[in-house]
């Protein structure tokens, strides 16, 4: 199990836990400690019945707006837990891969069986823009297309199916065992629901998804699927309702269904035109936010030629007016969702000047925005530092106003814990007297260990002092965040580990050691 707890770590440091929740700098300590998390790791599943009674995972559950009225929930996983949990996915991660069908049909998460064992999980040479391109063509040869996703598919992923398809490629029963008490310790007395976000999830929603691909591949059904989202080719509208039919069924048979509102029977030239819409049919024709919708924004920082990527993305960017489409969607009664994301991301990318009006139309524009929060937050952390003093305490100041006047998008812990994270970079008076009201207010682990390590970057040593006679009653989060920032609070805080070491479990002496490493390292949030 060693090799796959070590490709765990790989993969968490370089790409997150989630693609949702902020990054939290346990992901960090366990790349750095990686030969002592791994060896814990081992630990664990030599003794995983011990060590799932005494430490159980402490996972944050929150939600997670998905349009303006829309929520589902979310979880972040326990650090540890999680690199527990994707390492021993991934020993069964080929026998998974291997179950499915081919890339000519399923596009999402294809295992890389060449480097995943190097923290690179998936192929990049499948990817969504293979599922588009590919149905693109399809269409030419069908009358008609059937568009359609399932409807909540992490959420409703059957536990009992899960184990089944566990059962048939092999798994064997350490594995099978932990995966599904790890399931029924996240979702309680439902006995269905993946962790949305994290890798491990992805992987076992691919193999929760493969009975209904097999079926409908013997039902001669002509079909590709990306992740949730299915384009069906048929001849006829009567095959194309015939099909429909067929779908449900074998859904149903896993516990799952369509999403009725998104289902539609479309027209070759009516599919055709849904994806001109985004993707353009050549660059002459393409509309400025066509040509930024086919942009990949994201590089990996990895790569050698990380440097080139970076000024490759700038130059893609040229004669696209980032802001201009931003207040152009802010004018509108509604975003739209996907378009507004790409442009806020894209922001990163376009002059100091510009990025400084930009935050501040968005700040100001969060109840249109707020389905996309996250995003606006991230781009704001990401660039914030770009701005002079004044500056950033005008984005701070607004930050805080959303807050403390009961705005919308502060409603969910989720959001608020990435607005600290921006007032975070900022230490001033005000600033810190807001991050004390918000501690108080807020009772979410999201919100409080950011706070904790805010404080001790900032050297608020009266509050910590005050703090730490918590930490018996407090979660795993805020405790390894006390045990981070005592380093600050010099020796009295060395006096207080020394007093409170026999009550760290595994992990926090990790942390611990990791910190006396480091002990003048901002940390980061």
């Amino acid at each position: 199990m060693k090799k796959f707890f070590e490709a765990a770590i790989d993969n968490i440091y370089r790409y997150g836990d989630t693609d949702i929740f902020p990054f939290p700098i346990e992901n960090r300590i366990i790349q750095d400690k990686k030969a002592d998390v791994v060896k814990l790791l081992v630990d664990i599943y030599a003794e995983f019945d011990n060590f799932f009674v005494q430490n159980p995972p402490d996972d944050i559950r929150s939600l997670v707006a998905v349009h303006h009225s829309g929520f589902r929930w979310a979880s972040q996983l326990d650090p540890i837990w999680n690199a527990f949990l994707l390492g021993c996915v991934l020993s069964i991660a080929e026998a998974i891969e291997a179950s499915r069908l081919g890339t000519d049909r399923v596009f999402s998460y294809r295992l890389n069986e060449t480097s995943y064992l190097s923290g690179e999980l998936f192929s990049r040479a499948v990817s969504w823009r293979d599922f588009i391109s590919n149905s693109v063509a399809e269409c030419e040869k069908h009358q008609y297309v059937v568009t359609c996703d399932i409807a909540d598919c992490y959420s409703r992923a059957s536990h009992h199916k899960l184990d089944n398809s566990l059962r048939i490629i092999g798994s064997q029963p350490p594995i099978r065992k932990i995966i599904l008490e790890y399931m029924s310790h996240l979702t309680g007395t439902r006995s269905a629901g993946l962790p949305i976000g994290g890798p491990a999830a992805r992987i076992l929603s691919e193999l929760a998804l493969n009975n209904s691909d097999q079926y409908l591949f013997s039902s001669d059904i002509k079909f590709f699927r990306y992740a949730d989202d299915y384009h069906v080719f048929c001849s006829s509208k009567k095959e194309a309702h015939e099909v429909i039919v067929k779908i449900y069924k074998a859904l149903d048979n896993e516990g799952l269904s369509l999403q009725k509102s998104k289902t539609r029977i479309l027209t070759t030239s009516e599919f055709k035109n849904v994806l001109s819409q985004i993707k353009g049919d050549d660059n002459d024709t393409r509309s400025p936010t066509q040509r930024l919708m086919s942009l990949t924004l994201r590089f990996d920082p990895y790569t050698p030629n990380a440097a080139e990527q970076y000024e490759e993305l700038k130059d893609e960017l040229q004669g696209i007016d980032v802001v201009a489409l931003l207040n152009e969607q802010l004018s509108q009664t509604r975003v739209h969702i996907p378009t507004t994301r790409k442009i806020v991301e894209a922001l990163k990318l376009v002059s100091a000047n510009a990025k400084y009006g930009a935050m501040l139309s968005m700040l100001d524009n969060m109840d249109a925005l707020y389905p996309i929060a996250p995003t606006v937050f991230q781009t704001i952390y990401q660039v914030i530092d770009e701005l002079g003093a004044k500056e950033k305490a005008e984005v701070c100041a607004r930050l805080v106003d959303l807050y403390d006047s009961g705005h919308e998008v502060m409603a969910l812990d989720m959001h608020v814990a990435y607005a600290n994270r921006i007032i975070g970079k900022s230490n001033s008076i005000s600033n810190r007297n807001y991050l004390h009201r918000c501690f108080d207010r807020e009772p979410s682990e999201l919100v409080r260990r950011d706070i904790i390590m805010i404080f001790a970057n900032w050297g608020n040593f009266a509050w910590l002092s005050m703090f730490k006679a918590n930490f018996a009653a407090i979660s795993g989060w805020q405790r390894r965040a006390l045990i981070l920032a005592s380093y600050s609070m010099v020796d009295e805080g060395s006096h207080w580990r020394d007093h409170m070491k026999s009550r760290f479990d595994a992990f926090e002496m990790i942390v611990r050691d990791w910190r006396s490493e480091k002990p003048n390292v901002p940390l980061a949030v």
